[in-house]
C-alpha cells in the first residue's frame, strides 16, 4: 500500500544540471511585473501549466438555484528554463493538485413575450 501524495511538490531551488540560479522565466516575469506589463500578483508560481482532470465527456451537473460552484481537479506543472546560456535546461520547479471552482454560464432567464402596447390601440391612454 502506498502513501498518498501531499502537495504541492517542490522542485530544485537551481537547475538540476548545472546548479545555476536564474531562471529565463521568472526574469522575464519579474521585468515585467517591475514595468508595470503585468500585475504583481500574476504567475505566483512562475510558468506553470494547468491541466484539469475532468472527463469532458461527462456533464457537470449543477441546479441553476446552487449558490456553490462546483470543482474539478487540476494538475498544475510549474517549470522554467535555466538561464545559463551554457545550458538552457528546461525542468519542474513544483507540482501542485487542487480541486478549483469552475463558473458555468447561466443562460439568461427568458422572459415571457410582451403584448401589444394598450396606449396604441386607446389614444387616450396616451399621456
Amino acid at each position: 500500500m502506498t502513501e498518498e501524495q501531499t502537495y504541492p511538490i517542490a522542485g530544485p531551488g537551481v537547475c538540476p544540471k548545472c546548479g545555476h540560479k536564474e531562471r529565463i522565466g521568472q526574469g522575464l516575469i519579474d521585468q515585467l511585473k517591475q514595468n508595470g506589463n503585468i500585475d504583481n500578483d500574476a504567475f505566483p508560481n512562475g510558468l506553470a501549466w494547468s491541466v484539469p482532470l475532468h472527463d469532458q465527456n461527462k456533464p457537470i451537473m449543477v441546479s441553476p438555484l446552487s449558490i456553490i460552484k462546483p470543482k474539478i481537479p487540476v494538475l498544475s506543472i510549474c517549470f522554467d528554463v535555466c538561464a545559463n546560456p551554457d545550458c538552457l535546461y528546461l525542468y519542474i520547479t513544483k507540482v501542485n493538485f487542487t480541486w478549483e471552482e469552475i463558473n458555468i454560464q447561466m443562460p439568461p432567464p427568458q422572459m415571457p413575450p410582451q403584448g401589444p402596447n394598450l396606449r396604441d390601440f386607446f389614444p387616450h391612454l396616451k399621456g
